[in-house]
């Protein structure tokens, strides 16, 4: 008995093995896909087979293990910049190697290299030390709540719509959550001043209906070449300097390290170019704020904490401004009305 059923099985496998018989099965297949198809397609609406489907990518796109954790870095924390967001920004571009695949590029006005970025299409994915960690981009976070979303608030009061709020998360095992936290992140932030310092670009940044927006400053004046009294010119110098070396000294004696200067004349007499030739010198970044675009104390000051350290603060036009009162008038203002203005901000 054992023979013919071998024999049979041999003949079976020959059957299978044969192209009219893979073809037979293929047509099968084909054929049963296409009416499975066409009845889900006409069973199941629309918005839910799609509503099926991202609950599955999502799943399957985010799904990690239990021993990993995910750090999620958002663009804005507490309404206000997260620097650590910009510091991943400027330093897993030099993390991308020759495999990726979905990359984004762009040249900028007034640079000569062409700029790269990755589009959170894959993950990258860093070395440091003995840990392997991974990121992944993360665009236009929806608006939940006010509190965690602070573009939101943002908008309400600005009803500005213009900008996005992004992120990253940052995924690693959790052994190693106190080296991410303690040496990893910290060398993202040093990495990034390094890079910034090697790049240096003065920026100008300006405010209106959102959140601080940068741009390189361009302006071409200097002490070098802005029209200025030699000894006022060297009086300044003179004064920017000393203001730097005295820094430990008002850490000292207990003093914001600041400096104001109030600069005034007719349009064109250069005034903004006695602040770019500052700026110049100092090495500061410029932030422009334009008083008509904030309307309370805290507006001002959520303004003010967002601006980094070793920069100028310009009040443009500030006897303009519809708000400016005279403090030797006895009247009695509220908490949202301006008294004090200020030159700058070292």
């Amino acid at each position: 008995m054992r023979p013919p059923m071998f024999g049979g099985f041999s003949s079976s496998f020959t059957n299978i093995g044969s192209a009219s018989s893979w073809f037979e099965i293929y047509a099968a297949f084909s054929t049963f896909m296409m009416l499975l198809r066409t009845a889900i397609n006409d069973l199941i609406p629309f918005k839910l087979r799609n509503f099926i489907i991202s609950k599955l990518s999502s799943f399957f796109t985010n799904y990690q293990p239990n021993n990993q954790v995910s750090l999620q870095i958002d663009q804005f924390w507490d309404g206000m910049t997260n620097h650590l967001y910009y510091a991943a920004k400027e330093y897993l571009p030099t993390k991308i190697s020759n495999t990726y695949k979905s990359l984004k590029v762009g040249k900028i006005s007034k640079h000569n290299n062409v700029l790269l970025a990755f589009d959170g299409k894959q993950v990258v994915t860093d070395e440091f030390e003995d840990i392997k960690v991974k990121w992944k981009l993360v665009e236009n976070s929806k608006e939940d709540d006010l509190f965690e979303n602070p573009k939101r608030e943002y908008k309400h009061h600005n009803k500005s719509k213009d900008y996005d709020e992004n992120g990253f998360v940052l995924s690693f095992d959790e052994k190693y959550r106190d080296k991410v936290m303690k040496k990893y992140i910290p060398h993202i932030l040093s990495t990034y001043e390094t890079i910034k310092a090697g790049n240096r670009t003065l920026k100008i940044h300006s405010m209106q209906n959102g959140p601080w927006k940068q741009s390189d400053l361009t302006h071409p004046a200097s002490f070098d070449s802005i029209a200025l009294d030699p000894d006022l010119k060297k009086d300044i110098i003179d004064d920017l300097d000393r203001f730097l070396r005295r820094k430990k000294l008002y850490q000292k004696v207990g003093k914001p390290w600041k400096r104001g200067y109030l600069l005034y004349g007719p349009p064109g007499t250069g005034k903004s170019s006695l602040i770019a030739a500052i700026a110049k010198h100092l090495k500061f970044d410029v932030y422009d704020l334009d008083l008509s675009s904030v309307f309370s104390n805290s507006e001002l000051m959520r303004a003010m904490r967002e601006t980094s350290n070793r920069s100028i603060v310009v009040f443009e036009d500030i006897d303009c401004h519809s708000e400016v009162l005279d403090r030797s008038k006895s009247d009695k203002f509220s908490d949202d009305d301006f008294s004090d203005t200020f030159g700058g901000d070292g």
